[in-house]
């Protein structure tokens, strides 16, 4: 392996982490502007000390938050696993656990199972369907003549 393709291979296993949190990220600024979008509906005379108490409003919020967290386990999972540059099945499924757990947690501390249950379904679809798919077997970089990513080639 040259030094300049394992130098690279450090770099993206350093940013297997970040690229989960990067995905968290997108998945909360999202549901941020989906309640925001959905709130803009609120009559304003629905509206006390800024928050909507229309009859509808519960069920949309409860809605935009169990998508929110199976959008987030979709980008967490899916972000390591493209980054990473090689062992992607396993990536996959270690950060689904990592995931499921802290989705446990969450669940027992504030009572939010709905949301939880959405984003372990959500986890282990993505985990299950990127670890049975053609990029799960090499990184995006490898080439049939590298002996690091394909033994058949040394």
């Amino acid at each position: 392996m040259a030094p300049d393709t394992k130098g690279l291979r450090i770099v993206r296993w350093i940013l297997v982490p970040l690229a989960a949190v990067a995905g968290w990220y997108v998945a909360l600024i999202g549901g941020i502007g989906l309640l925001t979008a959905a709130e803009a509906f609120c009559p304003l005379d629905q509206m006390v000390s800024g928050s909507c108490q229309a009859t509808w409003w519960q069920p949309v919020e409860q809605i935009i938050f169990c998508f929110s967290t199976a959008l987030a386990a979709v980008l967490v999972v899916g972000a390591a696993f493209l980054v990473a540059p090689s062992h992607r099945r396993q990536v996959a499924w270690i950060v689904f656990a990592g995931g499921g757990l802290v989705a446990v947690w969450m669940m027992i501390g504030t009572g939010a199972y709905w949301m939880g249950l959405t984003a372990l379904a959500a986890g282990w679809v993505t985990a299950r369907w990127l670890a049975r798919s053609r990029w799960a077997g090499s990184s995006a970089a490898a080439t049939p003549a590298d002996p690091a990513t394909n033994p058949a080639a040394g």
